[in-house]
């Protein structure tokens, strides 16, 4: 997805995180209907999740960079509990 190729460009993130995050969010897309205006969040939080899991700690992003990167890229302004909310969606 263009999207998250995009945002990785702005982030110290491995190569393998960004599969990842395309894998999981491929994943979740297969099981769930997501409306466009939630797209991009899911693609957010898979990118969360694909760096806590193959990222060093010191390269994690962390929740405000994500929602700034969002705001940059004219999307939702979601918050904290989004994230959450959309994390544990994407753990089921």
């Amino acid at each position: 997805m263009d999207f998250i190729n995009d945002i990785c460009k702005s982030l110290p993130i491995a190569d393998t995180t960004r599969h990842l995050a395309v894998l999981l969010m491929d994943h979740f897309m297969d099981r769930y209907s997501i409306m466009d205006f939630r797209l991009k969040l899911v693609a957010l939080t898979c990118l969360l999740i694909a760096a806590k899991l193959e990222d060093k700690d010191d390269n994690l992003p962390t929740i405000s960079q994500l929602k700034n990167l969002a705001k940059l890229n004219n999307m939702d302004d979601y918050n904290l509990e989004c994230f959450h909310k959309m994390e544990l969606s994407l753990m089921k």
